[in-house]
């Protein structure tokens, strides 16, 4: 009820059903209702309320959006206009994008930017989550992250609505995430075996990675370090992706080796999820 000048706070994209009530169940008749920035007191839009009725006829329902063609509301200022008389009320509209579910490397900590997350908002998360804000009040937020458990962990934003820094039962979720740490199955990466010797002794030997989670947009750079090793394409370094894996997370792949090499086969892994590093 507009009248009654409350400030609403929402995520953006929800709605509100609006009136105004004149102290009786019923909603008055003809009302104007206009909705401003109330940064910039532009009018952003403008609605009429044929009321009269205590149904749902008499009600209007309004979707708050953020982002309005090129223009950006954090505040609404939601006025009825009833016999000359100006009512208002606030509607504080909310947008978090987190840009994806974030994953990490068991044991590795990585940096974190979401998309998009006001200083309003605070996170949550599942116990095995440690997060920890670099910067503060620096934008884009960015996080220190790692996941100390296995599958899906919840990082939840919350509107600090008491400004106290805390996220509490309670206060309006806005957005939800599920952050998961890629465990590698290090015994079994351990394992190499000798394929093939070629007639001038030189060897190919496989070996693979096994994960339990493979994000969609994983990507793992192999560095060969150990003179005399190649893949089996004769580089020295390869990139693969997500979808070089196989359903249960294995990805198998061959390195040669010239005879006089002793020791180890020698690379290095670095994983990256997009165009972030997230173990090396």
């Amino acid at each position: 009820n507009i009248v009654d000048g409350e400030q609403i706070v929402l995520r953006s994209g929800d709605s509100l059903l609006l009136m105004a009530n004149d102290g009786d169940g019923t909603s008055l008749e003809d009302v104007d209702f206009n909705f401003y920035n109330d940064a910039t007191g532009e009018l952003v839009d403008s609605l009429v309320s044929t009321g009269g009725s205590p149904d749902e006829s008499s009600k209007i329902q309004y979707v708050f959006e953020r982002e309005i063609a090129s223009l950006t509301v954090d505040t609404y200022r939601v006025e009825a206009v009833i016999g000359g008389t100006a009512h208002s009320m606030w509607v504080e509209v909310f947008d978090v994008d987190f840009g994806g579910a974030p994953s990490t490397v068991l044991g590795f900590q990585r940096e974190w930017t979401p998309v998009s997350l006001p200083s309003e908002v605070v996170l949550e998360t599942d116990s095995t989550i440690s997060l920890v804000e670099s910067i503060p009040e620096q934008d884009p937020r960015t996080f220190t992250l790692s996941v100390g458990g296995t599958g899906p962990q919840a990082i939840v934003a919350r509107i600090d609505s008491d400004q106290d820094g805390i996220a509490e039962v309670g206060e309006p979720i806005v957005d939800i995430t599920f952050a998961q740490a890629i465990t590698q199955d290090l015994q079994r990466q351990s394992r190499m075996t000798v394929v093939a010797i070629n007639p001038d002794g030189s060897m190919l030997v496989e070996a693979a990675l096994h994960l339990d989670h493979v994000p969609t947009d994983l990507s793992i750079e192999m560095n060969i370090v150990r003179g005399g090793v190649s893949f089996d394409d004769s580089t020295i370094t390869r990139t693969i992706t997500a979808a070089d894996f196989d359903a249960m997370g294995n990805y198998t792949y061959y390195m040669q080796m010239v005879g006089a090499v002793g020791g180890g086969l020698c690379h290095e892994i670095t994983f990256s999820q997009g165009s972030t590093v997230i173990a090396q």
